[in-house]
């Protein structure tokens, strides 16, 4: 192109002027010609890296503080993270030919990336070839580390024993994923309950007492002791002799020609006779247990307060309450007067646990409560009871179908029994010797016996109707299977005369 100079020197204003116009116009038209080329280089040194322009790989699982290597093909340019609070991403070596770093010199070879999953969460890893291909994607999740048990175990103390195990090198906060499977038959359980008051005071008056089997091998007695038999004292030269004394009672004593030591003998013949044990051991759910509370009934001894039965599933609570809510009236803001309600009687709860076919962990916090009208206040004219407690709260693990006694909750009281004669007892002074003041101090003793079993549901087929009472006949010859059945030496599951199955 030849430009030709043009001399402005003897022209015109006017000829200025359009000479003006006309060069503004050809450089309006060399703009575009200029600017278009530039924008091709730019398209060509890098490609646009929209998701259109973009290489997709596969996702990319990781566990949150456990590294992992990636092999590239070709020597990164460029690594972008999107969340880098989740993941750290490092070039750990280049092999020859692939350059040191990224950015840096050129080359062709394999690279390995050093992926740090930081923390748990999803995030982002694009990654620029070096040879000017299209960038690469990665969609990264991050889980976090976690602890996994699968197993089928026989009992919970396996289940605690493994769980241990897989945690040992394991840090403190590590979650675990608990999928095994207890193998139990039954997962819900039968407590039979049984809250009897016994009347120290008048067992004591008959001898009867209450003591432990030893060693809970034949579970909870009662036994009636005897007065004993008073030894005699046999003297020898040294001045020292032994003999017999009451039972229960021990010691020292002296005498004229020497000293002599009193020891226990329960083994004579007449406490032998006047003994009478009635050991109830794992027959709580029997008949055994019923007979017995029977005869301390009858006789004043003991009285039965409550008998629930409850069905809890393992590891849930169950409740009981027999009894009622007293209305205690509490004052109020601008003088009124609320009410709030109070629980008393008998009340229980407990929660079982199944640790195996065979073994069940309960925890029992039965409480028995009544009224105390003697200690009450009065309270906006309105006379309420104090509530005299005795609660208990234990665990114990038992086989199925034993039972475990709760005792100990004592409670006395004193009461006055005034007898005089008519009118004359009401004399003042004089009136004393017409009437007669007994104090009488009573001691009860609350005593739980508690009794767990599985519940196994019967099949779908089972014939209900053979299990109902008047099923089975009736055995009328009563001379040969009362003594037996009273002695202990029945089947359970024989008839028994009167009584229908």
């Amino acid at each position: 192109m030849k430009c030709k100079n043009i001399s402005t020197a003897g022209a015109t204003p006017l000829q200025r002027a359009v000479w003006t116009l006309c060069g503004s116009m050809a450089l309006l038209a060399l703009t575009p010609a200029v600017s278009a080329p530039a924008d091709t280089a730019a398209g060509q040194g890098m490609a646009n890296p929209g998701a259109g322009d973009m290489l997709s790989g596969e996702s990319l699982q990781l566990v949150a503080g456990r590294q992992h290597l990636m092999a590239l093909a070709d020597a990164p340019v460029r690594i972008a993270v999107g969340d880098p609070n989740v993941l750290d991403v490092k070039l750990l070596r280049a092999t020859p030919g692939s350059g040191a770093s990224a950015g840096s010199g050129s080359g062709s070879g394999g690279t390995e990336l050093l992926l740090t999953p930081k923390a748990q969460g999803s995030t982002s890893l694009v990654v620029w070839p070096r040879k000017g291909g299209v960038p690469q994607r990665w969609e990264v999740q991050v889980r976090g580390q976690h602890l996994l048990l699968e197993k089928r175990l026989a009992s919970v103390p396996e289940h605690a024993q493994a769980v241990a195990e897989l945690r040992l090198g394991a840090p403190a906060q590590t979650p675990l994923v608990d999928n095994a499977q207890i193998d139990v038959r039954s997962n819900t359980v039968q407590v039979d309950v049984q809250v009897v008051e016994f009347k120290k005071s008048a067992m004591k008056r008959v001898g009867v007492n209450i003591y432990s089997g030893g060693r809970n091998n034949q579970g909870f007695s009662f036994g009636s002791f005897s007065p004993g038999v008073v030894g005699s004292i046999s003297t020898n030269t040294n001045g020292t002799g032994t003999g017999t004394g009451n039972t229960g009672s021990g010691g020292t004593g002296s005498g004229n020609t020497g000293s002599g030591s009193v020891s226990n003998n329960t083994s004579s013949a007449i406490a032998s006779a006047m003994s009478l044990v009635m050991t109830f051991g794992k027959a709580f759910s029997g008949a055994g247990i019923v007979t017995q509370l029977s005869i301390l009934e009858g006789n004043g001894m003991a009285r039965v307060l409550a008998r629930p039965t409850l069905l809890a599933q393992t590891g849930q609570n169950a409740s009981f309450l027999a009894g009622g809510e007293l209305p205690i009236p509490v004052p109020a803001r601008d003088g009124n007067i609320a009410i709030q309600y109070k629980e008393f009687g008998i009340k229980l709860q407990l929660t079982p646990t199944i640790l195996s076919d065979e073994r069940i962990a309960l925890k029992v916090s039965p409480e028995a409560s009544d009224l105390d009208f003697n200690s009450g206040v009065t309270i906006s004219g309105v006379t309420v009871p104090a509530i005299r407690t005795r609660r208990a709260d234990t665990s114990v693990e038992l086989a199925d179908g034993e039972s475990f006694v709760i005792g100990g909750l004592v409670s006395r009281a004193t009461t006055s029994n005034v007898s005089k004669v008519p009118v004359l007892g009401d004399l003042p002074i004089l009136g004393t010797f017409f009437k007669n003041l007994n104090y009488t101090q009573e001691e009860t003793e609350l005593v739980i016996i508690v009794t767990p079993r599985l519940v196994h549901p019967l099949p779908a087929s089972t014939n209900l109707e053979a299990l109902l009472p008047g099923a089975r006949s009736e055995q009328r010859n009563a001379g040969k299977v009362w003594l037996p059945y009273l002695a202990g030496g029945m089947n359970q599951d024989t008839a028994v005369p009167g009584f229908s199955y």
